[in-house]
């Protein structure tokens, strides 16, 4: 299954469709209001993804961009039953605001999954993770903190235990490091490229 998302009218606000790749059928279950692209488990069984609220007539449109939940959804289930897995409203993470963006992702060949706070236009992020999340159940998903918005992490990338950040922490034109997850909290980060004449954009 491939999902992909069309924005009618170049609303920039898609609709979400899976698409069976071998027989080119189109899934009936649809998905409104996705935001950001989605993260799927590992086995395909299901992914994540962060969703606009519902429109309120009597709220100013500013405020429909606000409070973004990120939710879980199950192959085979409703997406009207999709449980929440962050918001400001419910599975509230430490210090999120109610304009921050919440997204969650699954990471392929990692025992652990990622919370990231996304701050309007402050490219910085604050991210969280959790060691062998079970998406169907948010409450008792124990995400800790890994990275702060004082650390002006830009990207990063998990691989097994270890995660790659791109930081312009005392390093205006950016720097990777290196880290280990289990003893983050414990160690300083490792330099992996140090800033150097050119300016770093982004790590994959």
């Amino acid at each position: 299954l491939v999902a992909v998302g069309i924005a009618p009218g170049c609303s920039e606000i898609p609709v979400l469709y899976l698409i069976n790749t071998t027989s080119g059928e189109v899934s009936p279950t649809t998905i409104d209001r996705v935001q950001w692209g989605i993260s799927w488990l590992e086995d395909g069984s299901g992914f994540t993804y962060t969703q606009l609220r519902p429109q309120d007539p009597s709220e100013e449109r500013v405020e429909w961009y606000k409070r973004k939940p990120s939710k879980f959804h199950r192959l085979g289930t409703s997406p009207e039953n999709d449980p929440v897995l962050v918001s400001y409203d419910e599975n509230r993470l430490p210090g999120q605001s109610a304009v921050d963006t919440p997204v969650v992702f699954a990471i392929p060949e990692s025992r652990w999954s990622v919370a990231m706070l996304s701050h309007g236009v402050d490219r910085s992020r604050t991210v969280f993770v959790a060691e062998g999340a079970d998406f169907s159940s948010p409450a008792s998903i124990e995400w800790r903190p890994l990275i702060r918005r004082s650390d002006k992490v830009e990207s990063f990338n998990v691989h097994g235990d270890r995660i790659f950040m791109l930081s312009a922490l005392d390093a205006p034109r950016f720097r990777i490091l290196e880290a280990d997850i289990p003893t983050f909290a414990q160690s300083s980060p490792r330099v992996l490229v140090p800033e150097g004449a050119a300016v770093l954009t982004g790590l994959t």
